[in-house]
C-alpha cells in the first residue's frame, strides 16, 4: 500500500510540506515505472486537474506538453518522477481518485472534527493512518474513520 493522499492540520501545513519537499528531494529522487502508458497519463491528467482547480506544485515537474506529445512521450517512457501537490480541495479529482503513481496530495483541514469527516468522504478505505502526539486523541480519531484498516501512530 501507499500513501498518495494526506490530510495535515492546518496549524502543521506549511512546516509539514517543506519537511516532506526535503524528503522527496533527499530520500526518493528514483523515478516510479508504471507498467502502462496510460497509467502515467492518468497520473498527469490527475495533477493537471489539481494545478486547473487551484492547487500547487510543491515538488516535480509537471508536464507542459499537448495531448499528442504526450501521447507520443509516453510510448516511450512510463516513468512519471516524485510529485507532490498541495492545496488540494474536495472538488479535485486527486482527492477523489486513486492515481496508483508517485503522487501525493496533501489537503489542509481544521480541526479534528474537519479532518474526521474529509478523511470519512471518499469511495476508497483500503487503509489510513493517524498520525498524531497525542495518544488519546489519536485512538479516538482512528474509531472514527471509516477503513478496511486505521493505525494510530504516535510520534513523540
Amino acid at each position: 500500500m501507499s500513501t498518495d493522499r494526506l490530510l495535515v492540520e492546518e496549524s502543521i501545513h506549511d512546516e509539514f510540506i517543506e519537511k516532506l519537499k526535503h524528503v522527496l528531494g533527499t530520500e526518493w529522487r528514483r523515478p516510479f515505472s508504471l507498467v502502462l502508458a496510460n497509467g502515467a497519463m492518468k497520473v498527469r491528467a490527475l495533477v493537471q486537474d489539481a494545478l486547473d482547480k487551484g492547487a500547487s506544485l510543491a515538488y516535480g515537474v509537471q508536464s507542459t506538453l499537448t495531448e499528442e506529445e504526450i501521447e507520443y512521450h509516453h510510448k516511450k517512457t512510463t516513468l512519471p518522477g516524485p510529485t507532490l501537490v498541495a492545496g488540494v480541495t474536495k472538488e479535485m479529482d486527486i482527492n477523489r481518485l486513486e492515481n496508483f503513481g508517485p503522487v501525493m496530495s496533501v489537503m489542509a483541514f481544521k480541526g479534528e472534527e474537519e479532518g474526521i469527516k474529509l478523511a470519512n468522504d471518499n469511495m476508497y478505505g483500503l487503509s489510513a493512518s493517524v498520525w498524531t502526539k497525542d495518544l488519546a486523541k489519536g485512538i479516538k480519531v482512528a474509531q472514527e474513520i471509516v477503513s478496511g484498516c486505521v493505525n494510530s501512530v504516535i510520534n513523540a
